[in-house]
């Protein structure tokens, strides 16, 4: 997984050429299972940057892989890349009706049965984990099949600009022979949001006005690579400044960035590219909008759909 290459990458894994991607923005991964060579071997990844084409850009990019990079080893039962989506669709003091939607695929060559549960815990708390859902699970050899995971916690801490709780979210699979196996966590947070077009945003049923900025993803002389001491600085200026809110322009934000406005509670808007068709630089976005726009979409909604701290997408 590369959650940013600028720009126009190629990988390779052992000589193999496993894909591309022009947009500099977008988290990527690839599944290279087949190319791996297992044992007591080396294996080689291999990343290829062209960004000679310059004027590309209305602000500083940086270039090559400034994101960081990562190696995910699942089992052969698994969740599929970012294909968890949680869903709060009622919150209150009281309860929270909760769900999660599994995208879960099976890599074996056999049947698999069992029993797929998705419970939460809250971060930073001693307080045992809550199952909200438990389903029975059957997938044949080679299957993908999404799951609805449905149900309650009472007494949520609800997340806000105030108060950010977060929990943990589970899902799990235990096979008939009660080995269970962690399919996905990930950090989320229990809360709703509304618009009404004469009274405004309304955040958990309270009225809540947007004090933001536009943010743009160099750090200043830092840079355009990742550093989440400096994130973390930036944000908690912004939060002494009174600031409740960001909007990233104009591309898809680092990972780092919308994990620390979940934490420090800021709300996020969160746009995926600076052009549309219609060219702003001689070498922008437009050069790639038609044949690629759609999957990088898919891609940032996917990435951030379970951030509390999301409330608005930008086109």
């Amino acid at each position: 997984v590369f959650d940013g290459i600028y720009k126009n990458s190629r990988i390779w894994c052992n000589s193999y050429h496993i894909g591309k991607r022009p947009y500099g923005y977008t988290q990527i991964s690839y599944d290279i299972t087949d190319f791996v060579q297992f044992g007591a071997i080396d294996n080689e990844i291999t990343v290829r940057v062209c960004h000679t084409d310059l004027a590309d850009s209305r602000w500083f990019t940086g270039s090559g892989i400034y994101r960081k990079a990562y190696l995910v080893v699942e089992e052969q039962v698994h969740a599929v890349w970012n294909g968890v989506a949680f869903n709060v669709s009622r919150a209150d003091e009281q309860s929270a009706a909760v769900c999660a939607d599994a995208e879960i695929v099976n890599e074996l060559d056999e049947r698999v049965i069992g029993t797929l549960t998705a419970s939460l815990k809250l971060c930073g708390s001693d307080e045992e984990s809550v199952v909200f859902a438990r389903v029975p699970a059957a997938m044949e050899a080679h299957e993908k099949k999404t799951f609805y995971l449905n149900g309650m916690i009472g007494k949520p801490k609800l997340w806000s600009c105030e108060s950010p709780s977060l929990y943990e979210l589970c899902i799990s699979f235990e096979k008939e022979d009660e080995n269970v196996i962690v399919l996905d966590k990930e950090r989320v947070g229990i809360r709703t949001f509304s618009f009404d077009a004469d009274q405004g945003f309304f955040l958990n049923g309270k009225p809540t006005k947007f004090k933001g900025v536009c943010n743009h993803h160099d750090l200043g002389p830092l840079g355009g690579a990742v550093n989440d001491a400096a994130i973390r600085r930036q944000i908690r200026i912004l939060k002494d400044m009174g600031c409740n809110a960001i909007r990233t322009s104009h591309n898809m934000p680092t990972p780092e960035l919308v994990a620390l406005c979940d934490e420090m509670g800021f709300m996020m808007m969160i746009e995926p590219f600076d052009e549309w068709d219609i060219a702003k630089c001689d070498n922008g976005y437009h050069r790639y909008f038609n044949e690629w726009a759609e999957r990088d979409m898919i891609n940032m909604l996917h990435n951030y759909r379970n951030n509390p701290c999301v409330v608005m997408w930008s086109i």
